[in-house]
């Protein structure tokens, strides 16, 4: 006992713990964020809520877009606007790349503390997310909620009746946790991420929205009828097709990929179970502030039929009816032609800028045929 009592009491061992916990006391208060690794799940979401509260003043939104990368990419603020000035309606995006409904809701719950004017949520929705749906969150998952309230987040957590344990609690809890692979990555590679800070603090946004969608790749570039040839040219270190770059490419291969390796049921079961109850609370969020649901489904390439969203979208219809029933529902999964349909899209998920024009373009209509509809006239909100 003596020898472990001088242990814990050797200068050595006490100098390292007095480093660790000064070093999760400068990252508990937000030291690291801006060193975060470009484009991770961490520092997109800090980004995005942070970017469009720091312009408040300069767009201080009605309508607010929630929602995955589909609408991260898919949706121009800029056109969404200049479609919507004549009802004196301002719209702003705060869709997170990757970001589950748990996710969505908390960075809702952030910005709605800034943002008092908004009336209407336009949520693009994942027809495929019910069947999805995980009982243990990602470290995705986990690395972006865990940026926001800790004691919040572990609330909600609770709340969409995630099953976690003490590595997903401590994972919350602790930023020297959470970090650790960017800490590592940043270690193994100090000149690329001083590089992408120096480039941060040159390359300011001052947009008031944060992204808009600049790719003109597209699908077309890789000639390919099946998802299987889709894989066979774009593996790494395949040929880049002219237009292409290796991004591009490596982007295809992880979404074919993705796709066929989706082998999803139709048919109702404990997933969707537990996905209806976190769109649930989500939406009872949403309209105990008073705020209308718009619900979108976007358009997606018609390499995906085996997929079968029309029949998703259907089941999103009946299961789901006590929750999207009253809300306007716009489906526009077949809006891009399939003549040329390769033409729209940055890979097999995600919208271009070609396809970003065509697909805001027409949700803009939709949205002047809506707030028509209900009345909402020139000038008024």
């Amino acid at each position: 006992m003596q020898e472990y009592i001088k242990f814990l009491k050797d200068k050595s061992l006490l100098t390292a713990l007095l480093v660790l916990f000064l070093m999760e006391l400068s990252m508990q208060f937000g030291c690291y964020k801006p060193f975060l690794k470009k484009n991770s799940y961490a520092a997109n979401v800090n980004r995005i809520a942070d970017h469009v509260i720091s312009k408040a003043n300069e767009l201080d939104p009605d309508i607010l877009i929630l929602g995955t990368s589909l609408a991260y990419q898919g949706l121009s603020v800029p056109m969404l606007n200049k479609k919507l000035e004549p009802f004196n309606l301002k719209v702003q995006s705060i869709a997170v790349p990757g970001g589950e409904i748990i996710v969505q809701g908390l960075i809702l719950e952030k910005v709605l503390k800034t943002f008092k004017k908004v009336k209407y949520i336009i949520h693009v929705n994942e027809a495929e997310a019910p069947w999805i749906d995980q009982r243990i969150p990602s470290d995705a998952t986990l690395a972006m909620i865990s940026e926001f309230n800790r004691i919040r987040a572990i609330e909600k957590i609770r709340e969409d009746k995630y099953d976690v344990s003490y590595p997903e609690l401590s994972f919350m809890l602790f930023k020297f946790i959470a970090y650790r692979r960017d800490i590592g990555d940043a270690i193994l590679n100090p000149n690329r991420r001083i590089k992408d800070f120096g480039r941060m603090r040159k390359n300011v946004n001052n947009n008031p929205y944060e992204y808009e969608n600049e790719y003109m790749e597209s699908l077309s570039l890789y000639n390919f009828e099946t998802i299987e040839k889709c894989l066979e040219i774009t593996t790494p270190f395949s040929p880049i097709a002219s237009g292409s770059n290796d991004f591009h490419r490596d982007a295809l291969f992880k979404t074919c990929n993705l796709a066929k390796s989706s082998n999803l049921p139709l048919e109702k079961n404990e997933l969707t179970k537990i996905y209806e109850l976190r769109l649930g609370n989500l939406y009872n969020f949403i309209q105990s502030k008073n705020i209308k649901i718009i619900n979108v489904f976007p358009p997606l390439p018609s390499y995906l039929e085996f997929v079968n969203y029309p029949k998703r979208i259907e089941f999103w219809e009946k299961e789901f009816s006590h929750l999207i029933g009253k809300n306007e529902v716009i489906n526009l999964l077949h809006l891009i032609p399939k003549e040329n349909n390769p033409d729209y899209y940055y890979d097999l998920i995600h919208l271009n800028r070609k396809g970003m024009v065509v697909f805001s373009d027409k949700l803009g209509d939709s949205l002047i045929e809506y707030f028509q509809k209900i009345n909402v006239g020139k000038g008024d909100k």
